[in-house]
Order: structure tokens, then sequence, then C-alpha cells
């Protein structure tokens, strides 16, 4: 079938429209890991996973046994290569990522040119799912390796059908990059090899190109393995264990999140969801309604009445759509190779993606996007072309609707993240090195950018005096235990979007990037898009050592005790006197509370403070930088609570 050039024109026109208005959008996610492998490419070329990390609060020797091959990181470190990186980094990243968009379109037209009647309006649907359209917007290995993928087996399959050696082969490579993007992707390699067993072509090519993928990435592992004295993927595979990948629980909850997924974000296969509708006179897609609806109570009883039904919809939804992947196993004669050939492709990748990876995720299911389009207008399977437009347009419709609505609410997140970094860099400006954080996705890479430093779970290197900020969505640390009973609270701050839609949120059970938040793959709700908790490390309680009391009673002690909810209570005995070391990098607003009467006089360097009073806290200020020592004469015996050491100028608290 000939399709003008305009026809592919206004393809490829549509694909720029979908990313170029998210072009500035900032890192987020795992985009800044993979911009740390490609800062680190430019100085190891040969093996860009050499350097040391810390990962959601752990740290490792190297990214060897990181999740993902380093081909994304390699294209980045090219990029900086050659266009630097400055304030404009995140538009000169997304902008070398449109090869991807476009290379997946191409590969998917010609994919819909060979199994359907409609390869334009195909096309269009595919390019329009939803979560297609958000993880464009992404600098992850995902969307790289679908494009890949995509178009390495429609270069096979051209060039199988059409005994053209040349495009064969040049479809092996494509597969052997996407391998190099997702570990898993090298099944695709073994479907192009049933396609060619399938077709019987006795040639070379069709016979040894789908081998150039696991043959490099066997390459790829054993030389990693042998730079780095293991075997790289040991790691990989004890954590998806370790997380309860592949125990019971966790392949149930993969289980039910796939359909849930997959009716939510992925792409609406109008003719598949007929064919499940019309099967045995719908009896059996109303028993799954009634069937998801028992699951969702049963796995989401604690989520809201509107949560519920929104996941029973999907859940339903998505039976229906592997359902109607099934049922097309039986298309007639004439098409029924290539629908088993695209069913085979479906289930394979969808068990891949299900037993592979730590949870469910939306981002995982592009690996079956190209089948699942292509079996829902597979030719011959549907008679009447005129319907089948109508139900592509319908799918194209939903899809951009849904698909731009996310994209508007994950920038919006991804913009909040970095925002965050940057508000918290002018409130400790000057003090950045006593600032310490435990999160990741964007917030991670903007905090890093701003010279605030990550925290180890398991660290002693805590010093009194320094702050702790931790987030509530983007993948909090564990505090060391002995660091969490002397933390003060400072401050939390909640960051709100415009939009009433949450992609990653725990309280609204939102889990796109990652089912661990929530079946729900994204959620109508008002709750805050992140919440920021500031901690202190109490000055006071680390430093006890340190303060000498002077007391008439030489059995008096000062008494650390945590305070109720959260904080650190000081229990000082009447008629003392407290040195306390002070040593600060910038001018210090010092606010606590007493418990009791406040009887006491504050002096540095034996000069009397000024005292003041706000509510229920006192505070008093110190120049900086300096090192001298905070005197606190005490008539009556009181419990301090709370003893904060805050940035004097430009802070909330100020």
């Amino acid at each position: 079938m000939k399709i003008s050039r305009t026809t592919q024109l206004w393809i490829v026109a549509l694909q720029l429209a979908l990313v170029l208005p998210f072009i500035a959008q900032p890192l987020h996610i795992d985009d800044g890991i993979y911009l740390d492998i490609g800062r680190n490419f430019l100085k190891m070329p040969w093996q860009a996973h050499d350097f040391p990390y810390i990962f959601e609060g752990r740290a490792v020797p190297d990214m060897a046994s990181h999740s993902h091959p380093p081909f994304v990181g390699y294209w980045i470190g090219i990029l900086l290569w050659a266009f630097g990186e400055g304030p404009y980094l995140e538009i000169k990243l997304h902008t070398g990522f449109l090869i991807f968009p476009l290379l997946f379109a191409a590969g998917m037209y010609r994919l819909a040119r060979r199994f359907t009647d409609l390869p334009a309006l195909a096309s269009v649907l595919a390019i329009t799912s939803p979560v297609a359209i958000v993880m464009s917007h992404t600098l992850m290995a995902d969307y790289p390796s679908l494009a890949f993928m995509t178009l390495g087996l429609a270069l096979y399959i051209d060039g199988v059908d059409q005994h053209r050696k040349l495009v064969t082969w040049a479809g092996g490579l494509s597969l052997a990059l996407a391998a190099f993007c997702s570990y898993p992707a090298v099944v695709t390699a073994g479907l192009a090899g049933l396609y060619g067993w399938m077709k019987r072509w006795p040639s070379r090519a069709a016979l040894w190109s789908p081998l150039i993928a696991p043959a490099w990435m066997a390459v790829w592992v054993t030389y990693s393995s042998l730079y780095f004295g293991r075997f790289v993927l040991s790691a990989t595979v004890r954590h998806v264990v370790q997380t309860g990948g592949l125990d019971v629980t966790g392949l149930t909850h993969k289980l039910l999140a796939f359909p849930i997924f997959l009716g939510a974000t992925f792409v609406l296969p109008l003719p598949l969801i007929r064919v499940t509708l019309l099967w045995r006179r719908a009896t059996v897609a109303v028993l799954w309604v009634l069937v998801s609806a028992g699951l969702v109570q049963s796995a989401a009883a604690s989520y809201a009445l509107r949560d519920r039904v929104l996941l029973i919809a999907f859940l339903a939804l998505g039976g229906w759509i592997i359902v109607g992947i099934l049922l097309r196993s039986q298309s007639p004669a004439g098409s029924r190779q290539d629908a088993v050939f695209l069913v085979v492709w479906t289930l394979l990748m969808g068990f891949t993606v299900i037993l592979t990876y730590t949870s469910g995720m939306a981002r995982y299911l592009l690996a079956i996007l190209p089948p699942v389009v292509l079996l829902a207008f597979l030719k011959s399977a549907e008679g009447n072309l005129s319907a089948l437009r109508r139900s592509a347009l319908f799918g194209v419709t939903i899809g951009l609707s849904i698909g731009i609505v996310l994209s508007v609410a994950d920038f919006q997140m991804a913009r909040i993240h970095k925002t965050i970094a940057l508000n918290l860099q002018k409130i400790f400006s000057g003090r950045e090195q006593q600032v310490r954080f435990g999160g990741e996705w964007g917030f991670r890479h903007y905090m890093l950018e701003e010279g605030f430093r990550q925290y180890l779970s398991t660290g002693d290197d805590f010093a009194g005096g320094q702050f702790l900020v931790l987030p509530q969505q983007a993948v909090p640390y564990t505090v060391p235990q002995d660091v969490e009973s002397i933390l003060v609270p400072v401050q939390r701050e909640s960051w709100q979007s415009p939009i009433p839609i949450r992609l990653m949120n725990r309280q609204a059970h939102a889990g796109f990037y990652s089912s661990a938040w929530g079946l729900l793959p994204f959620s109508v709700s008002r709750t805050p898009v992140e919440d920021v908790a500031i901690y202190q490390v109490s000055y006071l309680a680390e430093k006890l050592p340190e303060i000498n009391l002077q007391n008439p009673d030489r059995d008096a002690v000062i008494v650390p005790s945590p305070a109720p909810g959260r904080g650190v209570d000081i229990s000082v005995p009447a008629s003392s006197r407290l040195t306390i070391p002070y040593d600060a990098v910038a001018p210090t607003r010092v606010r606590f509370s007493c418990i009791g009467k406040c009887a006491l006089r504050a002096l540095y360097d034996q000069s009397e403070l000024e005292l003041h009073r706000e509510a229920t806290s006192y505070q008093f200020d110190l120049p900086g930088p300096a090192r001298g020592t905070i005197v606190l004469d005490v008539t009556d015996a009181v419990t301090i609570r709370n003893w904060l050491m805050l940035p004097s100028a430009g802070a909330p608290w100020s």
C-alpha cells in the first residue's frame, strides 16, 4: 500500500508536536542517573559505569550492576561532548533525544504498513498512547529501547519478506542497540528469529542477524564482569529477589498491576475490546467486571471509593484487552500466521516485564505497544474499514487527551523538584555543606547541583547543627537510628500543582513509574505533589560531651530525652551555667522553647545577648562566620526543647 509523503510528514509533525512543548522539562525520575553515567563517559569512555554512587541511601563502588546497560549514558555523554552543559542543559539533552520518537514513528509505520490496512492511523494511535507521550519527554532508557526494538523488528520483517539481506542485517543491528538500552529487550532478537523461521527464508542474513543482539550483550557483560572482577548481573538479579519481585506476593502484585496499567495508560484498541465483548455474548466480559470488583476490594480496600471505582474500570478494560489479544490468534486463515506472531510478541514481552522488574510500571508496557496496536487493526481480521477508522480516531482522541494531561502533570512534578532545590539553596546559601539530603529522582539531581550532600542510611558522620532534608514522595532515605533519635523538626513545606492529577504519590495511591506507590497509574487528587521536611541534628545533644556544666551540685547533669511528637528535650538543673562551643560559617539565629519558667540569660563571648520571645519560642542572634562560646545562665530548673541553630537571613522561619 502506497502512502503519500504528505501523510508521512504529518505523522512526523504530530510526533514532534507531542514532544517539543516539553523540551525544557527538568530532569525527572531516573534522568539524573543517566546524566551521571554520561558525565563519567567523558572521563572513562571505555567503561562509563566505573564510578562510585549513592542510591536510595546505599553506597555502591560502581554502577556496573545498574538495571540497564549504558547506551543512554553513552548517548548523553556524546551530547555533552558535542554541546557542553551550561544553563540550557535540559533543552540540549531533550533535543538530542528527539531522534528516538522519530525512529519509533518510522518503525511503527513500517510495521503498520506490513500488518494493517490503515498504516497511518495505526501509527498515529501508537504514538498517541498516553504512556508513549509521557515517556517521550524523559531521558531514560525506555523510549530509546522502544524505538530501536520497533525499528529493528520492522527492518528485519521487511528484509525477510522482500528477501533484502542488507535490510535484514540492519534490523539485527537495531535490535542489538535496543538490548544495549535495556536487558529484557534482548528477547526481541528471539522474536526476529521466530519470524525468520516462520517465513522459511534460507538466508544467512535471516539466520544470523537476530544473533547480533545476544552475542553483543554476552560480549558486553563478559567484558564488564572481567573489568570489575565479578559477574555484574548477579547484584541486579539479587536486587529483584530481595525486593520481593519474584516471590508470590510480588508476582501477584505485578499480575494485578499489569492489566490495571494496561487499561489506564496504554492505548484504546477498540477492535480488541469489541472482540471480547462479542465473545460468548459478553458473558466473559461481564464476569470479568465482577471479578475485577472483587480483586480491587481485596487489594485496595483502604482506597477511597472514587479510586476503587477507577481501579475497577482500569482492571476491567485491561482484562478485556488481554482477552482480545488472545482471541486474535483465531483470526482467519489468511492472517493467522501474522496474528500468532503478534500474539507471541505480546505475551513474550509481557511475561518478560512481569518477571524481570520489581513492580508494575506504565513505562515497561511500551514493549508490547506495537504488537497490540497491530493486532487491533490486523489485515483481514476486521472487514469494515470505515468502522476501523472510527475506532482508530476515537482511540487517538482518547490517547491524546489523557497523554497530554498526564504529561503536563508530570512536567509540574519535575519542575517542583527543581524548584525545591533552588529555594533551599537560597535559604542555605553559604551553608550547603551543612545540609544533607536523602531522596531520589529530579530532587536528587538538583540538590546535588546546588551543592548539597547526600547521606548514607548507615552513615556515622553526622554532626550537631547539620540539616537533613527529606522528601515524602521522592524515595526518602532511611535515617540512621542513632541520628533519628536526636533529630529536631525545623520546617515542613508542601508543594502543590494547579493540575489535580498525581502520577507518583503514596497518599493518592498513584504509581505511574512504580506500582509500589499505588495501584493507580494516575489519580485525580489535590494531595500535595511533594512534601519536604527539614530537620536538624540536635546541636546540644550531639555536642553534649563538649558542653561544660557548672553547678553547685557536683552530681548535677544535663539530661537529653525525646520530646513529645519529635525533637529533643534538654533538662538543665537550677543554678547552672552552660558553656557551649560555637563555630558557624554565617550569622546564626538560635531558636528554642522552654518547658517551665524560662529564667535564663544568654551570653556570647561575655556579652549578653538580647533574648526575643515569639509566641512560645525564644530566639537570639549570633555572629558569623565566627568561633566562640555561648553561655547560658540558668536560674531555675528548665527543660530546653528543640534548640535550633538556623540561618538568620532569608529563611522562612526568620
